[in-house]
């Protein structure tokens, strides 16, 4: 599957995994984030640099998809931002997707069935 179609499934508040990468070539301090056995990117190299050595040093977390960004007008590509609670600390609240991000999804649902359904079955 692609990332896009899996950022366009997703939903804020579904759990995520955090997956070092210390051999990667453009980052050592690299973290794959990975929704339903599925890569959907990278943590900035920034956030990276910050949470890397807390997994190296199996600091327990849990993390999830706090909000799915874009789909609509000029940002047409999907993304996701990531919440990270640490020890026992609660995670926040995810983000909802906004009204137009809903109507854009509901558009594409429609649109890409209308594609895929050349027999008219289910």
């Amino acid at each position: 599957m692609e990332r896009q179609d899996i950022l366009f499934a997703a939903e804020a508040g579904e759990s995520v995994t955090l997956v070092r990468e210390p051999d990667n070539q453009f980052d050592t301090n690299a973290v794959l984030v990975v929704f339903a056995n599925h890569d959907i990117g990278y943590l900035s190299k920034e956030d990276a640099a910050v949470v890397a050595p807390a997994l190296d040093n199996d600091i327990p977390h849990n993390a999830q998809l706090h909000q799915i960004t874009g789909g609509v007008g000029d940002a047409k590509h999907y993304g996701a931002r990531v919440s990270i609670a640490w020890f026992e600390q609660s995670l926040p609240a995810p983000l909802a997707r906004d009204v137009a991000q809903e109507e854009e999804r509901e558009r594409r649902a429609e649109q890409k069935f209308d594609q895929d359904s050349t027999t008219g079955c289910l």
